[in-house]
């Protein structure tokens, strides 16, 4: 079982492999090392246009989400039901989900915060919840993001 050292050891080095990924493609990139709520990189490109990177990295089965981060859930009688998603704060999000493995064999996937959105409110089941009803708790694997791998054009469509 991971421990609190191996979690964050695991965020450290998927926002610093995620920053130089960035710069790879022609984004100078700053790390806040989890210090800013919704985003963990600051990236900028030549043009000067700015761009917000939000990085989750695993060593394990599935990345655990907070679905509230994403979608409006209502909770009434231990039954939950999806109203819609949560309205963005930030236009141009970048989601960098990584799975960390040996040096170099890592895998990528890169995608708008509107997809990720997207995914959990297609996936996100409304009623009640197995084990504690007021949880908002939701697993994300790499193979439901598979499309989405080595994504790097996502970059190029982020809007000013």
């Amino acid at each position: 079982m991971a421990t609190g050292r191996d979690v964050q050891l695991t965020r450290q080095i998927g926002e610093y492999l995620a920053a130089a990924e960035l710069g790879r493609h022609g984004w100078v990139a700053t790390t806040f090392t989890g210090s800013l709520p919704g985003f963990d990189i600051l990236a900028v490109n030549p043009d000067g246009r700015t761009l917000e990177v939000q990085v989750k990295a695993i060593r394990s089965a599935s990345w655990q989400l907070n679905a509230g981060q994403f979608l409006n859930i209502e909770i009434e009688d231990g039954t939950q039901k999806v109203r819609g998603l949560r309205p963005l704060r930030s236009n141009g999000r970048i989601c960098v989900f990584i799975v960390v493995k040996e040096q170099g064999q890592d895998d990528f996937y890169v995608f708008h915060w509107e997809d990720l959105q997207r995914i959990l409110i297609e996936d996100y089941k409304d009623g009640p919840r197995p084990k504690n009803p007021d949880t908002l708790h939701h697993a994300l694997y790499p193979k439901r993001i598979a499309s989405f791998k080595n994504n790097w054009g996502a970059l190029a469509t982020v809007q000013p």
